[in-house]
């Protein structure tokens, strides 16, 4: 069970990822608002990207953008 808005649910929703708060008890924690779902509360704990981005080592970056590019570049994918 995880604590949630005041309410305890089953399972954190998308947007949301599970942190014990203690030895009691499991809180839904906002993912990174860059992120439609995630394992943590980085920028690279990603696993679901917004439509318009892509999801590229754990970030998402948007489609077709420079931040795209540039990792292509380091990653040698550029053709």
């Amino acid at each position: 069970m995880f604590y949630l808005r005041d309410q305890c649910v089953d399972e954190c929703p998308d947007g949301y990822f599970g942190q014990r708060q203690s030895n009691l008890y499991f809180a839904c924690k906002a993912c990174h608002y860059t992120c439609a779902a995630c394992t943590g509360a980085h920028n690279s704990s990603c696993t679901e990207c917004y439509v318009g981005s892509q999801l590229h080592n754990g970030l998402c970056v948007k489609a077709g953008g420079c931040q795209m590019m540039v990792t292509k570049l380091i990653d040698g994918q550029i053709e």
